[in-house]
């Protein structure tokens, strides 16, 4: 049975890792603009086989343990195994290291011959699996994509029958017993499994259901729920998914360069207010890198004079940041202010944008502490990261990894925050090569 510590529902507010500490806030202010094209994938949601695994982690959670009382917090432990077994199968078999808790999953198999699977800390493949494993970073996005219940932690009826149809059929062909030993595992608060002993015919069914290639009802049904967005109510999504699937190149990560392809195959489309989107991310990409980079900056130089900082960064930047458009941070205003829900964050980045663009670095430098204060004390009144105290930089928390500044020309190139744009592409990639 589950301890405490595992709650009954998705723990929504802990699902964006990337944006656990965001000292800029900068991650709701790309994720609205993005989700207009992107609307049911995160950026953790990167895999096809994941999916797949989730999947049959609900269905036989759901098969193995009976409705009745403690049963949503039962079939979250029986979850959580599931989810243990899949990642042994996954990397002891197939190789496959795109998965949640890889590093532990390869440590326990080159050091142990029997390894424990258990919902507990005993058995769990990651610090905290429910929240950062498939069933708290997969969950949402799925419901998204029309695949999980949206009042339930179940699988939808098409989900379901996707499941029993061709999932079930690849695993009972390799093992006709296999969901037999699955339902003893699941139903004991803990089993020790023996990868290269009784259960490596186990791991290898599994390992087959969860084969990286993908057959052609996996690519139809993933690439229309997943990369199409067919249940859901993205505008652009479908428009966009398919151009990138015609002119991107598989297997390249998604950069700048692609996004200026997509605006100009949008245009050839008739399709100007998708194009237009797609220019405003690219337009509040080129302000929200270097407005990063600054900041990260500042968390170097703990005592340093600003007016020393500020000729730092006209020596690495020079007169100024030319690719950033002051003029589009302006039209993104409304957007903006509603993201930060105060019109004078839409008046600071936009004042930020004509400092970068001008060369006014002594500006930038106080509109960027000025907004990491605001988005703190937005947090409960939480302290500024750092300040300034008798001319000088007090910096009161670093992070760790901090680089140096990037010249002007490389800033101008990057593309970093992603808007949910990139885990499309690796979703349509993967399937595309299979």
């Amino acid at each position: 049975m589950i301890g405490s510590p595992f709650l009954t529902a998705v723990d929504e507010a802990r699902l964006n890792i990337r944006g656990s500490r965001d000292p800029l806030g900068l991650v709701p202010l790309w994720g609205k603009l993005g989700r207009r094209v992107v609307g049911n994938l995160t950026t953790a949601t990167t895999s096809v086989r994941s999916f797949t695994a989730m999947l049959l982690g609900y269905y036989f959670a759901e098969e193995f343990v009976p409705a009745g009382r403690d049963a949503e917090a039962l079939r979250l432990g029986a979850f959580l195994k599931f989810e243990q077994l899949t990642g042994y199968a996954r990397w002891h078999v197939n190789g496959d290291g795109n998965l949640r808790g890889i590093n532990e999953v390869r440590r326990r198999l080159a050091e142990q011959g029997t390894i424990r699977i258990a919902a507990d800390s005993s058995g769990q493949i990651l610090s905290n699996q429910k929240t950062y494993g498939l069933w708290g970073l997969y969950t949402m996005p799925s419901r998204a994509s029309g695949l999980i219940a949206q009042d339930a932690l179940c699988l939808t009826p098409l989900a379901r029958e996707f499941v029993e149809s061709h999932v079930l059929r690849v695993l009972r062909k390799a093992k006709p017993d296999a969901e037999k030993r699955i339902g003893e595992i699941l139903r004991r608060e803990h089993t020790d499994i023996e990868p290269d002993g009784k259960d490596s015919g186990l791991l290898s069914a599994l390992a087959k259901a969860l084969a990286p290639a993908v057959s052609d009802a996996d690519r139809e049904f993933y690439r229309s729920y997943l990369v199409l967005g067919k249940a859901g109510s993205c505008e652009w999504q479908e428009t966009f998914a398919t151009m990138v699937e015609e002119h991107l190149p598989a297997a390249d990560d998604f950069c700048l360069k692609h996004l200026g392809e997509l605006i100009k195959q949008a245009r050839r489309r008739g399709n100007s207010q998708l194009a237009e989107h797609l220019q405003s991310i690219r337009e509040l990409e080129a302000l929200l890198v270097p407005l990063a980079d600054l900041f990260g900056y500042l968390q170097s130089r703990d005592g340093a004079k600003v007016s020393a900082v500020t000729g730092e960064l006209r020596d690495t930047w020079g007169k100024g940041l030319t690719h950033v458009e002051p003029k589009a941070i302006t039209e993104l205003s409304g957007a903006i202010g509603e993201v930060y829900g105060d019109a004078l964050a839409a008046t600071r980045f936009a004042d930020l944008a004509s400092a970068f663009r001008a060369g006014d670095f002594h500006s930038a430098v106080s509109l960027c502490l000025a907004h990491n204060e605001f988005v703190m004390r937005s947090r409960g009144g939480a302290s500024p990261w750092v300040i300034v105290s008798d001319g000088r930089l007090d910096v009161r928390f670093r992070d760790e990894g901090l680089d140096g500044l990037s010249p002007a020309k490389t800033l101008a190139a990057v593309w970093r925050n992603g808007f949910y744009l990139d885990p499309l592409k690796l979703i349509a990639d993967e399937l595309r090569a299979a």
